[in-house]
């Protein structure tokens, strides 16, 4: 036999002071209802509805019946589909609750769940399941009919295909960057390890990295989404004393012209176009020795600060990251190659083990003269001069045993990046 009114309510009457136990106080039959109701096809039954069912089962019908009428209603049939598209998109990893709920508290207000309002409201709103899937983009952009459920679209077919799911994630480069298995999702992927800080979610986006630690928000939980609008190694670089403003407008007088920010032109060109930043990064010898950054497909001035000086890779052959830092103790937190370009030209300090600017000066019969760089003028007189830079290193030995002398008509195409004898060396024993 099934529950009666007297079964339901007995708790409830139990709990209401002045109440006689074994008697069906209104208001408990009324909360039965409202929580089968709730269960079965979950939304609050009219007036109309409570007023029925409540006075049923104080008559005595069993709660059993109000089951089984919710149950083969079309309304139950609705909640189950509901349903199962809940679990649908619960099990693609791409909708995260508490972001949703965040973004958008009117589905709190509409007492339901993340998951129910956006299956049943949010997704025909076009409402963002997670911060990095933008439905309103993914259909402009991918040719969505009206009638097409963008989720689930990239989920059946976007995501192999290799489309984005918004502008700043790129599920074909951070498959290949991070060899994720064909069979896992890399969008949920990231979503599952963005705010470690271990994977980035495309190439522009990856020297974000290498940003401090931010204050997050609410919405902007994830480094990549505090930065806004801003390109990740803009950011990165801007105050990190790598890129030579001077040394840029220099090489392009096109981009002074114009009046553009040079490190922002050279973010969103420069690097592109192997424009250097500064005399001492050579974008085309850094991404031929490191073959991950044209894997990466990342800035290499970016990537050299975030990971190559660590690693000890130089960013032009003449520039000893490991030696610099150690024989200048430069602090932990500045680049070896900051250091360097902003003391270079005091006469004190050498790119690499075997010029010294003392003896050099020496060699020649002269004095270090403040306000050049000296290394910069050895490299160009050393393309036909055969003083020594340091005890370390004889030209003229080098030039004899391995270059041979340079005609006189061919020195005007002679190249200090290659030609100069320790350069040369530099370049042979380098790997």
């Amino acid at each position: 036999m099934g529950k009666t009114v007297r079964d339901i309510t007995t708790r409830e009457a139990k709990a209401v002071p002045g109440t006689v136990p074994g008697t069906a106080p209104r208001d408990g039959v009324d909360a039965a209802v409202f929580e089968v109701f709730q269960e079965l096809v979950d939304r609050v039954p009219s007036s109309a509805e409570r007023a029925e069912w409540a006075g049923k089962l104080l008559r005595g019908i069993p709660i059993r019946e109000l089951r089984m009428a919710l149950e083969a209603s079309p309304d139950h049939a609705a909640f189950r589909a509901i349903g199962q598209d809940i679990r649908s998109i619960q099990d693609t990893g791409l909708f995260d609750a508490v972001w949703y709920r965040r973004r958008y508290p009117d589905a709190d207000d509409a007492g339901m769940s993340p998951a129910r309002h956006y299956v049943t409201h949010g997704a025909r709103e076009d409402r963002a399941p997670n911060p990095w899937f933008d439905p309103v983009w993914y259909r402009a952009t991918h040719g969505l009919t009206a009638h097409e459920h963008p989720l689930f679209h990239y989920v059946s077919i976007g995501e192999a295909q290799g489309l984005r799911p918004s502008p700043n994630f790129d599920p074909a480069w951070y498959r290949a960057t991070y060899n994720l298995n064909a069979k896992y999702s890399a969008l949920a992927d990231f979503l599952r390890r963005r705010r470690a800080r271990t994977v980035a979610p495309c190439a522009e986006m990856w020297p974000a990295l290498g940003l401090p630690e931010r204050r997050l928000t609410g919405i902007a939980d994830d480094i990549f989404l505090s930065i806004g609008d801003e390109p990740a190694d803009y950011l990165a670089l801007r105050d990190e004393g790598l890129f030579d403003d001077n040394y840029y407008a220099l090489h392009s007088g096109d981009v002074l012209a114009s009046g553009t920010d040079l490190l922002r032109h050279y973010c969103a060109f420069g690097w592109r176009e192997n424009r250097q930043p500064n005399f001492y990064f050579d974008c085309r010898w850094y991404a031929a020795t490191n073959p991950e950054v044209v894997q990466l497909g990342v800035n290499p001035l970016a990537h050299y600060l975030l990971l190559g000086e660590a690693e000890g890779r130089r960013p032009i052959v003449f520039f000893d990251p490991v030696w610099y830092r150690a024989q200048y103790d430069v602090p932990e937190e500045l680049a070896a190659l900051a250091h360097f370009l902003a003391h270079r030209r005091e006469g004190k300090v050498s790119p690499n083990e075997f010029f010294d600017p003392i003896w050099y000066a020496a060699q020649k019969g002269e004095t270090v003269r403040p306000g050049r760089d000296p290394f910069a003028r050895f490299l160009v007189n050393g393309l036909t001069e055969d003083f020594s830079p340091s005890p370390r290193f004889d030209p003229a030995d080098w030039r004899r045993r391995s270059m041979g002398r340079a005609s006189r008509h061919f020195r005007h195409l002679m190249d200090p990046a290659k030609d100069n004898p320790l350069v040369h060396y530099l370049l042979s024993t380098y790997r």
